[in-house]
């Protein structure tokens, strides 16, 4: 008897260099909400900002943008100056950050048919205002969608998407100054072709190099979907597409992330996956087993100390998983943004339409 509980504390003691291992437990992850928003506040996205936590969305009674700025353990509205009528009732739907420059763009639906009306914005932590643009810029019978804005140290750019003859094409705007002009995606590598469909879900920057994450639907009997991403090197260069790795037979990316590195987001084979790389090179990373559906899902990548992290929300809960961590169940409800620092943030609308920040504890 004694030398099987001396063989079994040595088998535990080696067992305990495995996760879970013997009767050692991980403590539980805790979930605190973290009650900054105003009441009447539909946040929307997260970015980092200069001063902490940006946060955009739109006030509900009544309606009108709103953007607000983690300061002092709360939050601080920055003073916006709409110019357009679209413009004073939009919600801000993507902020991203150069500097002290804080650039966004905002929709609202109106007009006969419901389309979105954008909104594009800049300034700083200090104040942020709209400038009004000629409708065609973002508007008309070819217009498509905003996706992503960009903010490289050589100015803003939105990626979204157009129509085109084979229908829709990954488009990009850029700015100079306050005026914003379409790129034309045909004969580039952001143009669908007879062949596959391109389509984009996210965007970032790393240094100069603006990176898009989507996929490429093969236009054939297998209507197969291949995760890749498009990548120009600096301002006015060309794009370039680079697929990525997977021995799965179907793939798409949904998100993406940089930091001194890219995380892409997605799903292989029903599965969540995940690649980190310099836009020029991916490697696949090694994740817990997580089923998904690739149409419903909402994935984001954020970056936090201990690593890179991916929220999965499925519509009724959050989870939360990485290369280095088991699966983290986090708060109930449907995944609306995520952001890193020092632990994980998730923006989640509760089963009560409220939407609230929620930090680990």
């Amino acid at each position: 008897m004694a030398q099987r509980r001396r063989l079994g504390s040595v088998l535990c003691g080696l067992l305990l260099l495995l996760p879970a291992a013997c009767t050692a437990t991980r403590p539980a992850p805790v979930w605190t909400a973290v009650d900054t928003l105003p009441a009447g506040f539909a946040a929307e996205t997260l970015a980092d900002g200069p001063d902490g936590l940006i946060i955009g969305g739109r006030a509900t009674d009544p309606a009108r943008p709103m953007l607000l700025v983690e300061q002092d353990g709360g939050v601080r509205e920055v003073p916006l100056s709409p110019e357009s009528g679209y413009g004073h009732t939009a919600a801000l739907l993507s902020v991203a950050v150069a500097g002290d420059e804080v650039y966004a763009f905002g929709g609202d639906r109106g007009g006969a048919h419901a389309n979105v009306r954008w909104s594009v914005w800049s300034g700083t932590t200090a104040g942020v205002r709209e400038h009004e643009q000629i409708f065609w810029v973002f508007g008309g019978q070819d217009a498509g969608s905003l996706t992503a804005m960009v903010a490289r140290p050589a100015g803003p750019m939105i990626i979204g998407n157009w129509g085109s003859p084979r229908g829709l094409d990954i488009t990009a705007w850029t700015a100079r100054k306050n005026t914003w002009t379409r790129v034309d995606s045909r004969g580039s590598a952001l143009a669908s072709t007879a062949r596959e469909l391109l389509s984009e879900r996210a965007a970032a920057r790393l240094g100069d190099r603006v990176i898009i994450a989507g996929s490429a639907l093969q236009l054939d009997e297998s209507l197969l979907s291949r995760g890749a991403t498009w990548v120009q090197d600096r301002a006015g260069a060309d794009w370039r597409r680079v697929d990525l790795p997977t021995a799965g037979t179907a793939s798409t990316a949904l998100k993406l992330a940089c930091a001194d590195e890219c995380l892409v987001a997605g799903v292989v084979d029903g599965k969540v996956a995940g690649w980190l790389g310099d836009g020029a090179n991916w490697r696949r990373i090694e994740l817990p087993d997580l089923a998904v559906d690739a149409g419903t899902a909402v994935l984001r990548a954020f970056r936090v100390d201990a690593g890179w992290r991916i929220a999965v929300g499925d519509g009724a809960v959050t989870t939360v998983i990485g290369p280095d961590t088991d699966l983290i169940k986090g708060p109930a409800g449907r995944l609306i943004d995520a952001a890193g620092g020092a632990q994980a943030r998730l923006l989640v609308e509760d089963p009560d339409g409220v939407r609230r920040l929620h930090q680990l504890a």
